[in-house]
């Protein structure tokens, strides 16, 4: 009779048996010391890998964001401190150094004719010299016009001490009046020019024109149609709803608009501590005061619209000028025509505020609209 000898089990043959987890555990360390005696005992023996089941992937997320999370905290705190340092540093060469608060002062005083006097004084000498027939659009205009603002400047003084920065020109090239193609030109120097683009000129430029349009209107109303002689009631009652429009639609641009915004835009960029947002607050500044000045592509027919009423503050102006204008014939035409134009013009400016109010939501568009009703109801 055969006699069978057992073979003795091993680890592995006991693992295959029983794989369960709980059995992987108890037995972890006999598996360890079986493994060296065997590796020992027989070099070119190389016992099966036994593979831990995985973690569940819930765990694993949880490792993974909880040593994210650990790893940001770390860096924020190692990089946030030196560059809090950085920006202040850098914000207080800004102001100090570079004079940033004087640059933009500067600025808002040449296109948008706040801070002070420059701009009036400038506007004065012009209009003064285009009542004399003296400014012509000819080939020295260019050079007139710049001597003008540089005495302007150097009589106002102030943020205009430095006369480099600033320069005032003639567009031969522009479309337009004449007044259209004047431009003025700003440089900003070195680093100042990197916070503050080139391209937001663009709306600069187009701010300072319609401010100088409005101002030439002004001064013709108060100065071309106020005389001492006997006119019409139907001449001075045009020259009336001609001022209430001018005088409404220039407290709109220059107080609701520009000045709100101005002050807004520099007591916020005073609390800035990250230098690097000044140049996209900037913009959004610039996008706003173009857009609420009607020189957007939304609101171009109204823009077109005021420069028509603009226009006839012209021709009402050369009609008390002339002499016996209401005894020529074709002056109830003309008048008749001008009221009507008038009249349609500015409805249409108001009703247009109107909606822009009750779409976007505007305020300041309600109010100029209720103004500019209220003036022509009143002088109709």
């Amino acid at each position: 009779m055969r006699h069978i000898i057992p073979v003795p089990q091993t680890i592995f043959d006991d693992i295959k048996a029983n794989p369960s987890p709980e059995r992987w555990s108890e037995q972890s360390m006999s598996s360890t010391i079986n493994k060296t005696f065997l590796q020992a005992g027989f070099p070119l023996f190389h016992p099966p890998r036994m593979e831990i089941p995985d973690e569940s992937p819930r765990e694993l997320s949880i490792t993974s964001w909880l040593f994210d999370e650990a790893l940001r905290q770390v860096l924020e705190d190692y990089v946030n401190e030196p560059y809090i340092q950085a920006t202040q540093k850098l914000r207080n060469v800004l102001w100090e150094s570079c004079t940033f608060g004087l640059h933009l002062g500067a600025i808002s005083s040449i296109f948008l004719m706040l801070e002070d006097e420059l701009m009036h004084v400038f506007c004065e000498s012009l209009f003064h010299e285009m009542d004399e027939a003296i400014y012509a659009e000819s080939s020295g205009t260019n050079a007139q016009i710049d001597k003008l603002f540089m005495d302007a400047k150097i009589a106002v003084g102030g943020v205009h001490a430095d006369l480099t920065y600033s320069t005032c020109y003639f567009d031969y090239h522009a479309d337009g009046s004449f007044l259209d193609k004047i431009r003025f030109r700003y440089t900003l120097p070195w680093p100042l020019n990197t916070y503050i683009r080139s391209s937001t000129f663009q709306g600069y430029t187009a701010i300072a024109t319609l401010l100088l349009r409005l101002k030439r209107t002004k001064h013709l109303l108060d100065r071309k149609t106020f005389t001492q002689e006997r006119r019409g009631m139907r001449l001075h009652a045009m020259r009336v709803r001609m001022i209430w429009f001018v005088n409404a639609f220039w407290s709109y641009i220059m107080t609701t608009i520009l000045y709100t915004e101005t002050r807004a835009f520099c007591a916020a960029i005073q609390k800035l501590e990250n230098v690097e947002d000044i140049t996209e607050m900037h913009e959004s500044y610039m996008s706003r005061i173009v857009d609420r000045c009607l020189l957007g592509d939304m609101t171009r027919a109204v823009y077109t619209s005021v420069l028509r009423i603009l226009d006839q503050v012209q021709e009402l102006a050369q009609m008390f000028v002339q002499e016996n204008t209401e005894h020529e014939n074709y002056f109830d035409e003309a008048m008749k025509a001008m009221e009507n134009d008038f009249s349609r013009d500015t409805e249409f400016i108001s009703v247009s505020l109107g909606i822009i109010a009750k779409k976007g939501g505007f305020p300041w568009c309600k109010l100029s609209s209720i103004s500019l009703t209220a003036g022509l109801l009143s002088t109709s």
